[in-house]
């Protein structure tokens, strides 16, 4: 039972602060690409309705 405990908390928890940066910096870049691919897509569906 503690191994299992033991188990979550350390796959939960990034090892070091430079693992949490880099998570981060990850998760910045998918949410920029997701609002760069969202403004594209509205931009060239407004675009399309105005042709």
């Amino acid at each position: 039972m503690q191994l299992a405990s033991a188990l979550q908390n350390l796959l939960r928890k990034p090892h070091s602060l430079v693992e949490r940066r880099t998570t981060m910096k990850f998760e910045t870049l998918m949410l920029n690409s997701f609002f760069a691919v969202c403004v594209v897509i509205c931009v060239s569906t407004l675009a399309a309705m105005l042709a």
